[in-house]
């Protein structure tokens, strides 16, 4: 019969699972000390291949994200220029800004 049992260990580590193994004759009780050492070699592998998959999978979505935002964007702004021509007027207030800024620039050289 396998025991499963939560350990409390001190300090900022929480406590983890960790499997014994079957009682037999003789069998003495582990230390504190070995069972937070099965305890952490027991789930170091797993802990590291399950950050690495968390972060390939949350990376994948946040890149997915974007790239929609992306899109809707570029659809909107394309659309918000190409209503009421827009893009001609903006670029006839461009152009009004250029000519004043190119004539307080000429005054100030005068």
């Amino acid at each position: 019969m396998t025991v499963v049992s939560s350990l409390p260990l001190s300090g900022d580590q929480d406590s983890r699972l960790v499997v014994y193994p079957k009682k037999r004759r003789g069998y003495t009780a582990w230390t504190s000390r070995e069972r937070v050492d099965a305890a952490c070699s027991h789930r170091r592998g797993q802990t590291r291949l399950h950050n690495i998959n968390e972060a390939v999978k949350l990376w994948t979505s946040i890149k997915e994200i974007w790239n929609r935002l992306e899109n809707k964007c570029r659809d909107k702004i394309k659309k918000y220029l190409e209503e009421d021509q827009l893009g001609e007027k903006l670029t006839a207030i461009v152009n009004i800004y250029l000519k004043r800024l190119n004539t307080r620039l000429s005054s100030r050289e005068e």
